[in-house]
């Protein structure tokens, strides 16, 4: 349930606010099944086994189960924290589980969290850079040890009850006053987590780390990291996707140690972050046709990372897979090409992009032509994207300039999960003796094709644009660009 700013502004006013079903049922079941199999049992199963608790008893945050976990750091409940403490760099310091159980007695003294969570001063007036979360996962009906908080400038006497439905939130400041109740009703229980955040810039406040030395396991630490968004590993102090910490070695560990974290959306992020393609491997020496300038093909390639990734984002966003589970094969291919075409011919001094539908080539030099619906050319260059390292095809043998495009993206040999990424950019001019054509016989419906023989391959692999270490083929494994 999303926090309005009216409601945080209620929150300031009075030092505390309660947000009744902040959880969805759904989410309130699946922490609950997570709270009751690893620290506590329902009231029922705990007075059966004659008042012995035999859960792992594991009390603090992350735990081995993705419905605790995900409450932690919930979403909405991070939007609310951003907009309290006035800012995006914030971090999660705590994370714990309480339970009462009916028939036991517990201290109801009121007090303020300042001492257990902050090492910093004593604020007055409170300047709400810590942020306290208190969930009740289950009803708290009248004589269930119901915490009291206190509104500011009010009594002890005047303290506010949290009698709320089951995944109901309270949050609260470390400067306000509350105390627990006693529990008088006949049976029953009070399963309940606290979450805490406060600034990152402020390394005084926070009452936790959670590695093991605090208690964490290895496997529920393993389970959160795989499951979480890059927003929610910001909460333990890990950048956004896109700082410079995020190197490939930095990001291949974390894969490493963490088996089913998904390196993409960082490996996305350091292709838009550099704008470009990897300066180190762009071929500067190369002459291109038509006085395209590698710089253009630079700017081109930037903004087809930003447009797929972009769209992407989206998609994801809305619920739905990323484009390269959505289009397979030559689709896909051909979609990465349509939106090479189009912005090689936004960064071109020289170059327009062939307006007509299967017209060929499909860049056309600027005042070649009577106009920019072109058939078939005489001049211009042919884009070509393409997953595969070579046997590259077309529709017919014919002269003219060729360049290509390789890229890797989705799930690699290695089981690592790889986003739109140019490998190598290759440009020569092709004569139809380079092309091999193979039609169609009898009731064949093979679309006809033309693939590249091994001596236009070579023209291509010999004038490269681009070339990552360790990608190109045969010879041209070791052939880089010079610096």
């Amino acid at each position: 349930m999303h926090i309005t700013d009216a409601q945080l502004a209620t929150y300031k006013e009075q030092g505390f606010l309660i947000v009744e079903n902040f959880l969805t049922k759904d989410e309130q079941q699946a922490a609950l099944d997570g709270f009751f199999t690893h620290f506590a049992p329902p009231y029922d199963q705990y007075l059966a086994n004659d008042r012995r608790n035999d859960t792992p008893q594991q009390r603090l945050f992350p735990w081995d189960h993705s419905g605790l976990n995900h409450v932690t750091v919930h979403p909405d409940l991070i939007d609310a924290a951003e907009r309290v403490l006035g800012t995006r760099a914030i971090r999660l310091c705590e994370g714990h589980l309480g339970m009462k159980y009916a028939g036991e007695e517990y201290g109801t003294n009121f007090h303020i969290d300042y001492g257990n969570n902050t090492l910093g001063p004593i604020i007055e007036p409170d300047d709400f850079m810590n942020l306290v979360c208190f969930y009740c996962f289950d009803d708290v009906e009248e004589g269930m040890a119901p915490i009291r908080m206190v509104p500011k400038g009010h009594s002890d006497a005047e303290a506010v009850p949290m009698i709320v439905p089951g995944g109901s939130v309270c949050l609260y400041s470390v400067f306000t006053r509350h105390a627990a109740s006693d529990f008088t009703a006949p049976a029953g229980h009070r399963p309940v987590m606290w979450v805490g955040f406060t600034r990152k810039d402020r390394p005084w406040d926070g009452g936790r780390t959670f590695t093991y030395k605090s208690g964490a396991q290895g496997a529920a630490m393993n389970r959160f990291m795989a499951e979480a968004t890059p927003r929610q590993r910001e909460l333990l102090g890990f950048p956004p996707p896109g700082d410079a910490l995020w190197t490939e070695e930095f990001i291949a560990g974390m894969a490493t140690r963490y088996p089913g974290f998904d390196p993409a959306p960082y490996r996305t992020a350091r292709n838009d972050d550099s704008g470009t393609l990897d300066p180190r491997y762009v071929n500067r020496r190369i002459v291109l046709p038509y006085g395209l300038k590698v710089e253009e093909i630079e700017q081109a390639v930037a903004e087809t990372y930003r447009l797929f990734h972009g769209l992407n984002d989206f998609l994801e966003s809305s619920g739905f897979r990323p484009l390269e589970e959505l289009l397979l094969g030559n689709s896909l291919s051909g979609m990465i090409s349509e939106f090479l075409v189009k912005n090689i011919a936004r960064a071109a001094e020289t170059l327009e992009a062939n307006a007509k539908v299967g017209g060929h080539p499909d860049l056309l030099p600027k005042g070649h032509y009577a106009s920019n619906i072109v058939l078939k050319g005489d001049e211009g260059i042919e884009i070509k994207s393409s997953i595969q390292s070579g046997g590259w095809q077309g529709h017919n043998p014919e002269d003219g300039w060729l360049m290509v495009f390789r890229y890797a993206i989705g799930e690699q040999e290695e089981g690592t999960s790889t986003p739109l990424t140019f490998l190598e950019i290759l440009c020569a001019k092709l004569d139809e003796a380079d092309w091999s054509f193979s039609g169609r016989t009898g009731d064949s419906r093979r679309t006809p094709t033309a693939s590249i023989t091994k001596t236009g391959v070579e023209k291509l692999r010999n004038n490269f644009i681009y070339r990552l270490p360790g990608v190109g083929v045969g010879r041209h494994r070791s052939i880089l660009a010079e610096a």
